[in-house]
């Protein structure tokens, strides 16, 4: 009967160590991580606005549209400042991660990576990243 008793107790510890873990919640949102976020996105938009030139000039000729250096500044910050607040839906959605999610994330990265390489490949003088 002792060795019956002492089985079970052996067993229950572990099994009520799972159920435990199994019910703990996952956490909240982040809410931290997506205020940065929403305030490099903003940032940045405001750099992608702080352009002073004009990016494109449109002549009356065919094909005459001449993209200035600039334009790859302005297309840079713009992406970043689009794709960046994308990323605080994962901050937000954290804990539950529901399946569109991954139709957000996927676009933010491609936004944001589009946005570095843009900035990086930037000729204009300044201070970009």
């Amino acid at each position: 009967m002792a060795a019956a008793r002492d089985r079970a107790g052996v067993a229950d510890v572990p099994y009520e160590a799972a159920e435990r873990a199994r019910v703990a919640p996952g956490g909240g949102a982040n809410l931290m991580l997506a205020f940065v976020c929403w305030v490099a996105g903003l940032t940045a938009l405001y750099e992608a606005l702080s352009v002073a030139q004009p990016v494109i000039l449109i002549q009356w000729q065919p094909l005459g549209i001449t993209f200035l250096p600039s334009v790859l500044d302005w297309a840079g910050y713009l992406m970043l400042g689009l794709g960046i607040p994308l990323f605080s839906l994962e901050a937000i959605y954290w804990a539950r991660r529901p399946r569109w999610l991954n139709f957000v994330l996927v676009p933010a990265w491609v936004l944001t990576v589009a946005g570095i390489i843009c900035l990086v490949q930037s000729q204009t003088p300044g201070r970009r990243i």
